[in-house]
């Protein structure tokens, strides 16, 4: 349904007001416009990034299943809470206005264990699992960042 019209009075004062508010869409325009494409490629390296980060944690998985079926056997070390970020740090920088999070870096508990008693494949394993959940956060992350970008974008071509 079209909004209806708001009726010009043919007055000096609303002339003057008619006229402040097209310098003011003047002015602000050609920023918001700029705006708006620094927007655009920012979602644009974003989503090459997300992607590229999804595409390293699928290849952690498919490297992983060769040898998923010896998890049972971890010799008394439990990888899954070794391979869990204990911190993870993240910067919020300044993309067009918006501040949004970057990955930094992780920090993974330190693994304490025999390496005698253990079997060798144990190592391997844990540090295949540090990087797939460390991608995963790098994802989280990401997702972050481009539901912030798009967001704003939004609010910017309104």
């Amino acid at each position: 349904m079209p909004r209806p019209r708001k009726k010009i009075k043919l007055t000096w004062a609303e002339l003057r007001q008619q006229r402040s508010a097209l310098e003011r869409f003047e002015l602000y325009l050609p920023l918001l416009q700029l705006k708006q494409q620094q927007l655009q490629s920012a979602i644009i390296e974003a989503d090459k990034e997300y992607k590229v980060v999804q595409e390293a944690a699928d290849a952690c998985d498919k490297k992983m299943s060769a040898y998923s079926s010896v998890f049972k056997d971890t010799a008394g070390v439990n990888i899954n809470v070794l391979s869990e970020p204990e911190d993870v740090k993240t910067v919020m920088i300044n993309v067009a206005g918006i501040k949004v999070p970057v990955f930094e870096s992780a920090r993974f508990p330190k693994a304490k264990y025999s390496l005698f008693a253990t079997s060798p494949w144990v190592d391997h394993a844990l540090s295949d699992q540090r990087e797939k959940n460390l991608n995963l956060v790098k994802s989280e992350i990401m997702e972050t960042k481009l539901k912030l970008l798009r967001g704003e974008l939004k609010k910017v071509t309104q």
